[in-house]
């Protein structure tokens, strides 16, 4: 009986191994996991920061038989051209380890816990359980990458310049000149460009500007395209690309850097005005492009605004001179000009005795000296006069006698040496020569008969030239003192000598030194200060300049006192 149980259960297990075989023969052996060909090297890409995890899909199938459930693994996760590494617990397969025969089934494969940019790369292994364990391998490479986060620095994240577009013109020269803290003797091209430098500080002309940014991320930056927008605030006209000039696209900068990227300025080709826009740069995996915003004023050169200004203020002066003093020289001048129209018609000797006085009254009013001008020309205007009515009685037949021409002459030659007295007195002679003749020297036709009315129109034309004479004229001081006579009398003590030195350097000095001091504050408070666009409405900026030094009413009253001539008409001695 126990013989016949031992063959029995012998012969049970022999034909469940013989199934069992059978089966496996059946199926061409133990079941395994295929996966998809496009998933044999499976890629993972996503973004840090972004999501919290890294999926990707993997598509498996099973062969051989139905698989309940099979086992996932993977190892640790390490970082291409770097040191980081992720451990295989932060890799896992999300869905339900179990396949159908012939069925294909995806799955995830999810990765989390990276914390820098970079590429990973690891194995992931698939295991079927069974007397013959099946192993399937599949390569896993993960792209972690970071935002390009870059923030501009202070100074960058608002371009404001003010710039100076000193350009040639007409009075450009080229010259040499040994300047102060510059490391040896330059070229200047440009008188206006030198006043530039002068007058403004070296931000003013400046011809790049480097733009800043905080690259944070642990990643490189690829720049695709740097533009600049900037209009002009009146005309709303774009500044040329030859302006501001950005570099080349196409530039990788370096992983948590300082990124620098210079902006060329082409101060030449930007008009005076007031321009506003932004500079836009376009970043490889941002979506947004990095705007910096900019503020841009530029004035002309200051070589024509300073000619303006000294225009306005020898224009201010000369126009205080004309209400105090100019009036009246312009009007001692144009009497002259009335009395040297009439010296024509005089004799030869009396318009050259008469042309050398009228050149000394042009020299009083030149010099300022009205009294005496006015005086010597009233004097001068006498003389003209007498010697024309000595020319007209001299004409009168009744005048022709030998004698009474003598008297004439004598008359002349008194007026011509400047005794006015005497040739008053004389008249008295020629006025008894005309009321009675001496008929023997007359024509014959006036020899037993003169005309009562020719003798009339004799004696009015004596008694008028005796009354020109006698007419009274200014009297002024002493005349003025010459250079010679001052240089000499500069010597003569110590005292004269530092009355002169005043005179003739310290009042000029002190001139030009309040000259340059109204200079120096036009140009602070019209150009420098308040002329950040100077030049972009040419004829009211230049307009105000004229205007202002128009109006320097306290300096230019206080020059016109230290240039002017003394009111007195007699000058210390």
């Amino acid at each position: 009986m126990r013989r016949w149980l031992f063959v029995s259960s012998l012969a049970l297990l022999m034909v469940v191994l013989v199934g069992v075989g059978l089966v496996e023969a059946q199926s061409g052996g133990p079941a395994q996991i295929q996966v998809d060909p496009m998933d044999t090297d499976l890629v993972i890409t996503g973004w840090l920061g972004e999501d919290n995890s890294f999926i990707g899909n993997m598509r498996l199938t099973a062969l051989g038989g139905k698989i309940d459930r099979f086992t996932f693994l993977s190892s640790d996760l390490k970082q291409k051209d770097g040191q980081e590494k992720l451990g295989r617990q932060n890799v896992s397969l999300v869905g339900d380890p179990t396949l159908d025969v012939g069925i294909p089934k995806d799955f995830q494969v999810k990765v989390i816990g990276l914390r820098l940019p970079g590429t990973y790369t690891g194995t992931l292994t698939l295991i079927v359980p069974g007397p013959t364990p099946q192993l399937t391998s599949v390569h896993l490479t993960v792209n972690a990458k970071a935002r390009p986060a870059m923030t501009a620095l202070a100074g960058t994240d608002r371009v404001q310049l003010r710039l100076v577009n000193c350009r040639r013109t007409l009075l450009s020269i080229t010259w040499s000149v040994p300047l102060v803290n510059w490391p040896q003797q330059t070229d200047i091209p440009d008188l206006n460009c030198w006043l530039a430098r002068v007058l403004l500080s070296d931000s003013a002309l400046l011809d790049s500007l480097p733009l800043n940014f905080d690259n944070t991320t642990l990643d490189k930056v690829k720049l695709l395209s740097a533009n600049a927008v900037v209009l002009d605030d009146r005309t709303r006209a774009p500044l040329s690309d030859q302006a501001l000039k950005l570099p080349t696209p196409q530039q990788e900068y370096g992983i948590a850097s300082i990124v620098s990227t210079p902006l060329s300025i082409q101060r030449e080709a930007i008009p005076p005005g007031h321009y506003t826009g932004s500079v836009y740069l376009t970043v490889a995996d941002r979506p947004e492009r990095i705007a910096v915003p900019v503020d841009l004023s530029v004035r002309s050169g200051p070589l024509w605004p300073l000619l303006a200004l000294l225009v306005g203020i020898i224009l201010g002066r000369l126009f205080r001179y004309m209400q105090t003093k100019g009036a009246a020289q312009a009007d001692a001048l144009a009497a002259l000009y009335r009395i040297e129209a009439r010296l024509d018609d005089a004799e030869p000797a009396d318009r050259r005795f008469l042309a050398d006085q009228a050149a000394d009254v042009r020299r009083l009013i030149d010099e300022g000296n009205l009294d005496a001008a006015a005086a010597e020309r009233q004097t001068l205007e006498k003389r003209v006069e007498v010697l024309h009515t000595l020319s007209q009685i001299q004409e009168e037949p009744i005048a022709q006698a030998e004698s009474t021409l003598s008297v004439i002459e004598e008359v002349r030659l008194l007026i011509r040496l400047g005794q006015d007295e005497q040739a008053q007195k004389k008249m008295a002679d020629l006025t008894a020569a005309l009321v009675n003749p001496p008929r023997d020297q007359l024509p014959e036709g006036l020899r037993d008969f003169i005309p009562p009315q020719a003798a009339d129109r004799a004696k009015r034309l004596a008694d008028t030239a005796a009354e020109t004479l006698a007419r009274p004229t200014l009297r002024v001081g002493a005349p003025p003192v010459s250079a010679g006579q001052r240089l000499a009398r500069a010597f003569s003590s110590l005292e004269s000598f530092r009355t002169d030195l005043l005179l003739w350097v310290g009042r000029p000095l002190l001139y030009l030194t309040l000259l340059l001091g109204l200079l120096a504050v036009g140009l602070s408070s019209l150009y420098i200060d308040k002329g950040a666009t100077f030049g972009a409405n040419p004829l009211a900026d230049y307009t105000t300049l004229l205007i202002w030094g128009l109006s320097a009413d306290v300096a230019s009253r206080t020059l016109s006192t230290l240039g002017g001539t003394p009111t007195s008409p007699t000058p210390p001695v």
